[in-house]
């Protein structure tokens, strides 16, 4: 049997203490519990087992010092040894050692003292050690091996410890818990204000020489300083946030390839846009798509109305589908590169109206595409797309002129109004450069000093991107979804009347009072999107007043709201709706209050997605007409081209 369990030993298993019994004949060991007497069996092999696993352990486990303890000694530990004390650790051993066999073989003081001064010639010290120091090491040598030499020179006298009366002492503890309960500032003037106070009773009861005295402000400084942190945090801001800053984080949702999980977010620019005449129009919304994998920006959408669904989808659409509008305009001139994109299996958002929407649920959910949502105030589920928001306003969007930054406070020597020069297709394009230009191609130090970019590269080679489904299917899923009554003249929606022949095709096959589901993009009333049962696909209906054909809703409703309060009995020619429209913008940015050039910005229906050259085409019931998508305040002129191009292709 190992010597290291000989009766009387006490050994841990599980951290439960037993105590060695003897052993069997058959050399198995007999241990009992201290706590509950009962005793077991165990043969020499499980006991060896055991220790190496870690599951049974010699001594027990270590107990330190607490950080707001004030009673208990610090736990010895060479490595933090003072040089006094290591001399000391040091002395203690080699005389200790050196005279081992001697002392047990309990030789004559006499003799004895002379070998303990041969010892103190050769260690060249001045005076020796006397002879019941030198029993008394050894007792400590023979009680605990070597450990028991470790000197305790660091922990002596009043190190560490309070000189103030257990009284005191509690009436310090008493008041600072009662500050931290009661609110959620404190300061230690205060708090010593009051410990002042409670002695001052305490001493009209008490004779002159027992009277208590108060500590220094640096005492009650010194005990805040050494409170636990997550007791402070729980005094400031409450239970549920103290468990969140201080929560066992661990690793988040891991990923071993691109397009496995992608995060999305939004957060407001720091930054005042003017519209083409240079009047102030407001702060945009960043909308940003984040690939977790190579931290690569899939796609992103800028607005000025908003973070809403229509956001989303917008920002969901520029992250699949590829980026060919960068070989076009502008953009052509800077030979951008944006490989980025494709279907991606997961995205993780936030607990936002817009995200919990229906909408937003079912369109991802019907382009194969699975959607969590990170915990309640749990950014960390998020991590790296918050950490890029805030990067893009720090780094990017702080150093260019009309920037608000951070905070009010940090605005000093300057008006962000006045500074003011930015349009939104000057930040998206200043946008598209600062991520594909710099931060694509920084190292970054999560991702082992490589740049995002050429990890996206790198596992792009194993794990191409894939497009799962036609443009046209995405711009149907990225709608809003309803059901209405298909009538002998087409449905009603929104105010507005939608028909084509496919749609009155389809009324024919279906029974009477049949209702059908509908996909309707809010940033183009102009048509809508009808699922034929019949066929399983969907048909496009389109809106009877062309007029209105990709103005989104909030644009078609103002048009129709200025309509009603100018209407005249005798009005026989009315302004085209973009026309008026224009009007409409015009006289809300040529008003002096920030709040109605703002609303005038949302109506002008300018945003990344407008400003960026895409062309697409539109099926108007029996041809197709090719159309470009060109900036809102371009489109005014243009419109009744288009329109009559529309009438003549149904003609």
């Amino acid at each position: 049997m190992n010597p290291s369990f000989h009766p009387g030993k006490t050994i841990y298993l599980n951290d439960v203490p037993y105590q060695v019994q003897g052993h069997t004949d058959d050399a198995q060991l007999l241990i009992r519990n201290v706590e509950s007497g009962s005793v077991i069996v165990k043969s020499t092999n499980d006991v060896l087992s055991m220790y190496l696993a870690g599951t049974l352990k010699i001594t027990g486990t270590r107990v330190t010092r607490c950080a707001h303890s004030r009673r208990r000694a610090d736990a010895i530990r060479v490595d933090t040894m003072s040089s006094c004390a290591r001399q000391h650790t040091d002395r203690k051993i080699a005389y200790s050692l050196a005279l081992r066999s001697r002392l047990e073989a309990r030789i004559s003081t006499t003799k004895l003292r002379e070998e303990i001064a041969k010892i103190a010639a050769s260690r060249n010290e001045p005076s020796s050690p006397h002879v019941s120091t030198i029993y008394r090491w050894w007792k400590e040598f023979r009680e605990a091996d070597t450990a028991g030499l470790l000197s305790k020179i660091g922990i002596r006298g009043g190190a560490r410890k309070s000189r103030l009366l257990e009284e005191v002492e509690a009436i310090i503890q008493d008041t600072v818990s009662d500050a931290l309960e009661r609110a959620h500032t404190w300061s230690a003037e205060d708090i010593l204000d009051q410990i002042r106070h409670e002695i001052e009773v305490r001493n009209k009861a008490r004779v002159l020489k027992d009277r208590l005295i108060p500590p220094c402000l640096r005492t009650i400084q010194r005990r805040l300083a050494e409170l636990p942190q997550f007791d402070v945090a729980v005094a400031k801001y409450g239970v549920r946030e103290a468990e969140r800053r201080y929560a066992d984080l661990g690793v988040a949702r891991k990923v071993s390839r691109i397009l496995q999980l992608v995060e999305i977010d939004h957060t407001p620019l720091d930054i005042l846009l003017v519209d083409a005449e240079g009047r102030v129009i407001g702060r945009p919304i960043l909308t940003l798509v984040l690939d977790r994998f190579s931290r690569c920006v899939l796609g992103f959408h800028l607005s000025l109305d908003g973070h809403g669904t229509h956001s989303v989808f917008a920002a969901l659409r520029h992250a699949l589908l590829p980026k060919s509008y960068l070989r076009e305009g502008r953009y052509a001139e800077l030979q951008l590169e944006w490989n980025c994109g494709g279907w991606f299996e997961r995205v993780v958002m936030d607990n936002g109206r817009e995200f919990h929407a229906q909408a937003t649920v079912d369109a991802l959910l019907n382009l194969g595409i699975v959607g969590e949502f990170a915990g309640s105030k749990q950014p960390n589920d998020k991590p790296h797309v918050e950490r890029l928001l805030k990067t893009i306003n720090y780094s990017f969007v702080h150093r260019l002129p009309g920037t608000t930054l951070a905070k009010q406070h940090l605005r000093i020597g300057f008006e962000s109004e006045d500074e003011a020069v930015l349009t939104i297709e000057d930040i998206d394009l200043a946008l598209h450069v600062w991520i594909l230009k710099k931060y694509h191609r920084r190292p970054n130090k999560g991702l082992k000093g490589k740049a995002p970019y050429q990890v996206w590269e790198i596992s792009a080679q194993a794990f191409p991107p894939q497009l799962k489904c036609n443009v046209v299917d995405v711009d149907i899923e990225f709608s809003q979804r309803t059901d209405s009554a298909l009538q002998h003249y087409g449905i009603d929606l929104n105010g507005f009347r939608y028909t084509s022949s496919d749609l009155m095709a389809l009324r024919m096959l279906l029974p009477r009072n049949t209702r059908v589901e509908v996909k309707w993009p809010r940033r183009d009333v102009g048509r809508i999107f009808v699922w034929d049962p019949v066929e399983q696909r969907f048909i496009t209906a389109f809106n009877t007043d062309l007029e209105f054909d990709r103005l989104s809703l909030e644009q078609a409703k103002s048009v129709r709201s200025k309509r009603n309060k100018d209407q005249y009995a005798d009005q026989v020619i009315r302004a085209h709706a973009s026309a008026e429209l224009r009007d409409i913008v015009s006289q809300a940015s040529e008003c002096k209050k920030l709040k109605t050039r703002r609303k005038g910005a949302r109506l002008s229906g300018t945003n990344s997605h407008s400003v960026r050259p895409t062309s697409a085409t539109r099926n108007t019931g029996n041809s197709e007409t090719e159309i470009f998508e060109v900036p809102s305040s371009k489109r005014y002129d243009e419109f009744d081209t288009f329109e009559m191009e529309v009438e003549g292709s149904k003609a």
